[in-house]
Protein backbone atom coordinates (compact mmCIF):
# COMPACT_ATOMS: atom_id res chain seq x y z
CA UNK A 1 0.00 0.00 0.00
CA UNK A 2 1.51 3.46 -1.14
CA UNK A 3 2.02 5.76 1.68
CA UNK A 4 -0.11 9.13 2.09
CA UNK A 5 1.58 11.73 0.17
CA UNK A 6 0.54 14.08 3.03
CA UNK A 7 1.86 12.12 5.76
CA UNK A 8 5.82 12.13 4.10
CA UNK A 9 5.00 16.09 3.06
CA UNK A 10 4.58 16.69 6.92
CA UNK A 11 7.34 15.34 7.89
CA UNK A 12 9.24 17.01 5.78
CA UNK A 13 8.09 20.63 6.69
CA UNK A 14 8.59 19.43 10.58
CA UNK A 15 12.09 18.37 9.48
CA UNK A 16 13.08 21.81 7.72
CA UNK A 17 11.30 23.43 10.60
CA UNK A 18 13.63 21.86 13.23
CA UNK A 19 16.57 22.70 10.32
CA UNK A 20 15.26 26.47 10.64
CA UNK A 21 15.33 26.89 14.26
CA UNK A 22 18.68 25.64 14.68
CA UNK A 23 20.02 27.27 11.62
CA UNK A 24 18.58 30.14 13.65
CA UNK A 25 20.38 29.46 16.88
CA UNK A 26 23.47 28.96 15.23
CA UNK A 27 23.60 32.43 13.53
CA UNK A 28 22.70 34.25 16.85
CA UNK A 29 25.07 32.36 18.68
CA UNK A 30 27.38 33.70 15.97
CA UNK A 31 26.37 36.93 16.46
CA UNK A 32 26.90 37.08 19.93
CA UNK A 33 30.57 35.73 19.69
CA UNK A 34 31.14 38.55 16.47
CA UNK A 35 29.84 41.09 19.19
CA UNK A 36 32.32 39.84 21.87
CA UNK A 37 35.24 39.63 19.09
CA UNK A 38 34.77 42.97 18.14
CA UNK A 39 34.55 44.22 22.22
CA UNK A 40 37.90 43.09 23.17
CA UNK A 41 39.54 44.01 19.74
CA UNK A 42 38.82 47.45 21.03
CA UNK A 43 40.02 46.85 24.41
CA UNK A 44 36.58 46.82 26.18
CA UNK A 45 34.99 43.98 28.11
CA UNK A 46 31.51 41.75 26.91
CA UNK A 47 28.88 43.39 28.50
CA UNK A 48 27.47 41.08 31.40
CA UNK A 49 27.30 42.89 34.11
CA UNK A 50 27.82 46.73 36.33
CA UNK A 51 31.51 45.54 36.71
CA UNK A 52 32.47 45.31 33.09
CA UNK A 53 30.32 48.09 32.45
CA UNK A 54 32.26 50.03 34.68
CA UNK A 55 35.32 48.94 33.18
CA UNK A 56 34.22 49.24 29.64
CA UNK A 57 33.52 53.33 30.66
CA UNK A 58 36.68 53.73 32.44
CA UNK A 59 38.61 52.45 29.28
CA UNK A 60 36.69 54.24 26.34
CA UNK A 61 36.00 58.03 28.33
CA UNK A 62 38.42 60.47 29.64
CA UNK A 63 38.66 60.08 33.12
CA UNK A 64 37.15 63.30 34.30
CA UNK A 65 34.07 62.02 31.70
CA UNK A 66 33.60 58.45 34.03
CA UNK A 67 30.51 58.66 35.87
CA UNK A 68 31.48 57.79 39.58
CA UNK A 69 27.89 56.15 40.66
CA UNK A 70 28.20 53.31 38.62
CA UNK A 71 30.01 50.09 40.28
CA UNK A 72 29.39 47.97 43.88
CA UNK A 73 26.78 50.18 45.76
CA UNK A 74 29.04 50.81 48.56
CA UNK A 75 31.88 52.10 46.29
CA UNK A 76 31.25 54.91 44.62
CA UNK A 77 31.31 58.88 44.56
CA UNK A 78 30.21 61.30 42.27
CA UNK A 79 29.56 64.87 42.15
CA UNK A 80 26.41 66.44 43.35
CA UNK A 81 25.07 69.44 44.47
CA UNK A 82 22.18 70.91 47.14
CA UNK A 83 20.32 74.59 46.70
CA UNK A 84 18.41 76.34 49.05
CA UNK A 85 14.71 77.10 48.90
CA UNK A 86 13.24 80.37 47.27
CA UNK A 87 12.43 82.87 50.16
CA UNK A 88 12.08 86.72 51.14
CA UNK A 89 13.96 88.27 53.57
CA UNK A 90 12.48 91.42 54.52
CA UNK A 91 14.22 94.10 56.46
CA UNK A 92 15.27 93.15 60.29
CA UNK A 93 14.31 89.78 59.79
CA UNK A 94 16.14 86.25 59.46
CA UNK A 95 14.49 83.43 58.24
CA UNK A 96 15.82 79.96 58.32
CA UNK A 97 16.51 77.82 55.04
CA UNK A 98 18.49 75.13 53.91
CA UNK A 99 18.68 71.36 52.50
CA UNK A 100 18.37 67.74 53.62
CA UNK A 101 21.39 65.30 52.41
CA UNK A 102 19.19 62.23 51.34
CA UNK A 103 19.30 58.98 52.96
CA UNK A 104 20.83 57.39 49.62
CA UNK A 105 24.33 58.37 50.83
CA UNK A 106 26.35 61.21 52.54
CA UNK A 107 27.97 64.19 51.48
CA UNK A 108 30.93 66.03 51.50
CA UNK A 109 30.57 69.69 50.86
CA UNK A 110 33.52 71.20 49.36
CA UNK A 111 32.15 74.73 48.00
CA UNK A 112 29.60 76.84 47.61
CA UNK A 113 27.92 80.44 45.65
CA UNK A 114 25.24 82.55 45.54
CA UNK A 115 22.71 84.17 43.84
CA UNK A 116 21.40 87.29 45.27
CA UNK A 117 17.65 89.21 43.91
CA UNK A 118 16.43 92.26 45.21
CA UNK A 119 12.25 91.71 45.01
CA UNK A 120 9.90 94.67 44.57
CA UNK A 121 6.55 94.58 45.17
CA UNK A 122 3.50 95.68 42.51
CA UNK A 123 4.46 93.97 40.18
CA UNK A 124 6.31 91.53 41.93
CA UNK A 125 9.94 91.58 40.53
CA UNK A 126 13.13 89.99 41.58
CA UNK A 127 16.04 91.72 40.18
CA UNK A 128 19.31 89.90 40.20
CA UNK A 129 22.14 91.54 41.94
CA UNK A 130 25.42 90.78 39.67
CA UNK A 131 28.35 90.51 42.19
CA UNK A 132 30.72 91.64 39.18
CA UNK A 133 29.18 94.85 38.99
CA UNK A 134 31.90 97.39 40.54
CA UNK A 135 29.65 100.13 40.63
CA UNK A 136 28.39 99.47 43.60
CA UNK A 137 24.92 97.92 41.91
CA UNK A 138 26.67 94.34 42.56
CA UNK A 139 26.25 94.93 46.38
CA UNK A 140 23.60 93.42 48.97
CA UNK A 141 24.47 95.41 51.74
CA UNK A 142 23.10 94.25 55.04
CA UNK A 143 22.51 90.36 54.12
CA UNK A 144 24.51 87.91 56.36
CA UNK A 145 24.01 84.23 56.66
CA UNK A 146 24.96 81.35 59.50
CA UNK A 147 25.64 77.70 59.00
CA UNK A 148 24.34 75.06 61.12
CA UNK A 149 23.38 71.28 61.50
CA UNK A 150 20.27 70.98 63.00
CA UNK A 151 19.38 67.62 64.39
CA UNK A 152 23.75 68.41 66.58
CA UNK A 153 23.32 71.69 67.12
CA UNK A 154 26.61 72.29 65.61
CA UNK A 155 27.28 75.57 64.45
CA UNK A 156 30.05 75.92 61.21
CA UNK A 157 30.79 79.24 62.09
CA UNK A 158 30.94 81.66 65.20
CA UNK A 159 30.00 84.73 63.47
CA UNK A 160 27.54 85.58 60.50
CA UNK A 161 29.14 85.88 57.28
CA UNK A 162 28.59 88.77 54.81
CA UNK A 163 27.38 87.61 51.97
CA UNK A 164 28.96 90.34 49.49
CA UNK A 165 32.16 88.22 50.46
CA UNK A 166 31.17 84.95 49.50
CA UNK A 167 30.31 82.92 46.81
CA UNK A 168 30.54 84.79 43.71
CA UNK A 169 29.44 82.03 40.98
CA UNK A 170 32.06 82.44 38.51
CA UNK A 171 35.02 81.59 41.44
CA UNK A 172 32.70 79.51 44.03
CA UNK A 173 33.93 80.36 47.53
CA UNK A 174 35.85 76.60 48.87
CA UNK A 175 35.20 75.82 52.76
CA UNK A 176 38.76 75.48 54.43
CA UNK A 177 38.24 71.46 55.11
CA UNK A 178 35.03 69.35 53.51
CA UNK A 179 32.72 69.12 55.49
CA UNK A 180 31.38 65.09 55.80
CA UNK A 181 27.42 65.68 56.22
CA UNK A 182 25.71 62.02 57.30
CA UNK A 183 22.59 60.33 55.41
CA UNK A 184 19.29 61.85 56.65
CA UNK A 185 20.95 65.14 58.19
CA UNK A 186 19.65 68.54 58.00
CA UNK A 187 21.55 71.86 57.04
CA UNK A 188 20.29 75.04 58.45
CA UNK A 189 21.06 78.22 56.85
CA UNK A 190 19.88 81.26 58.37
CA UNK A 191 19.86 84.54 56.46
CA UNK A 192 19.57 87.93 58.43
CA UNK A 193 18.67 91.31 56.95
CA UNK A 194 19.77 94.49 58.92
CA UNK A 195 19.25 96.39 55.58
CA UNK A 196 16.49 98.99 56.50
CA UNK A 197 14.23 98.73 53.55
CA UNK A 198 15.88 96.21 50.89
CA UNK A 199 13.97 93.07 49.99
CA UNK A 200 15.89 90.27 49.63
CA UNK A 201 15.71 87.04 47.50
CA UNK A 202 18.91 84.16 48.61
CA UNK A 203 19.75 81.00 47.29
CA UNK A 204 22.68 79.12 48.35
CA UNK A 205 23.92 75.92 46.91
CA UNK A 206 26.40 73.47 48.34
CA UNK A 207 29.06 71.73 45.49
CA UNK A 208 30.63 68.63 46.61
CA UNK A 209 30.67 64.56 46.58
CA UNK A 210 27.76 61.93 47.41
CA UNK A 211 29.56 58.97 48.79
CA UNK A 212 28.09 55.61 50.28
CA UNK A 213 28.27 56.09 54.00
CA UNK A 214 30.21 52.69 54.16
CA UNK A 215 33.40 54.02 52.76
CA UNK A 216 33.04 57.26 53.97
CA UNK A 217 36.37 57.29 56.04
CA UNK A 218 38.52 55.84 53.43
CA UNK A 219 37.25 58.24 50.67
CA UNK A 220 37.25 61.49 52.92
CA UNK A 221 41.02 61.49 52.75
CA UNK A 222 41.30 61.33 48.77
CA UNK A 223 38.83 64.69 48.58
CA UNK A 224 41.21 67.58 48.78
CA UNK A 225 39.80 70.98 48.51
Amino acid sequence: MAENPLLKLGQLQKVVQQINIRQQYQDAKEKMLNEKENLLRQGLVPNTGPQTMQANLQSSLDPAMVPGNVGDINKVLWPYYFSTDYLLVNPAETVKNGFTVTQEAAFIWMAYTKVVSIHTAGPEVNTYINPDDVSGAGLAPGLSFTIRDSQSARDYQNQPINLDSVGNPRWPTTLPRPLLILPNSNVEISFTNSHASNIYVPFLTAFGYRIRIEDAKNLLGTVFT
